[in-house]
């Protein structure tokens, strides 16, 4: 099945490398009707970090509102929720402040589905819990379904639904953290857990994919709410 037809509900998580540049060029998005969703209501959030308007967090907050149709209330709940000093440039912030900056723009207009690229992976370490957690805080209370794309199965645990994709291919949609294709279970294997002194940690190797994959078959009937 092509990840360009899939169904997100709640906060679903897309695991694999590369889903994000694939999948943002290729959906069309539908709602349960089969009608086309108005993709103003639509708010992609890409994993690249590196643009970084020279304006002050406010200000930027305010472009946002004037592009989706917001109101200035939801500008406030925005840099109350984000903690972030509202007269600090972009510029001179970290990763992880741009980060919270831009998944704190998903509070502002209104919003049907919220498409989040790979931001964990751009974030130091010691960081990434902070923008973990904004991240899940601003979209439990926007209420939108909400479509993140991971590289790493370490930070799945917020997660509503996953699913897991490689080259345009959707291998295998979980609930919950039961997983059976070889793939899934590869990136499963790969986060490295820290345990006790002394104790030995298992090193599991990669799969690499082929130009033909053999793609595995489960029960699970898929409801499509994004499709081409």
């Amino acid at each position: 099945m092509n990840i360009d037809k899939i169904s997100v509900k709640g906060i679903s998580c897309m695991l694999g490398e590369d889903n994000e540049r694939y999948f943002v060029q290729q959906v069309n998005i539908f709602d349960d009707n089969g009608e086309p969703v108005d993709l103003s209501k639509v708010r992609y959030i890409p994993s690249n970090l590196k643009d970084k308007p020279p304006v002050s967090f406010q200000n930027f907050l305010q472009r946002v509102m004037y592009k989706v149709k917001g109101n200035p209330d939801q500008v406030i709940r925005a840099i109350e929720v984000s903690g972030l000093n509202p007269g600090l440039k972009l510029t001179e912030m970290d990763n992880s402040e741009v980060a919270v900056a831009y998944i704190s723009t998903l509070l502002i207009g209104e919003l049907r589905l919220a498409l989040v690229g790979d931001l964990f992976s751009k974030v130091d370490d010691p960081l990434k819990p902070l923008v973990i957690k904004q991240t899940y805080k601003v979209l439990k209370e926007v209420g939108a379904d909400s479509l993140l794309f991971l590289s790493s199965a370490k930070y799945i645990d917020f997660c509503d639904k996953i699913l897991v994709a490689a080259r345009g291919k959707l291998m295998e949609e979980a609930l919950g953290k039961e997983f059976y294709h070889p793939y899934s279970l590869t990136l499963i294997n790969s986060v490295l857990r820290i345990g006790s002194r002394g104790e030995r940690t298992p090193v599991n190797n990669q799969i690499t994919f082929q130009t033909s994959v053999v793609h595995f078959m489960t029960h699970v009937s898929y409801q499509e709410r994004i499709e081409s």
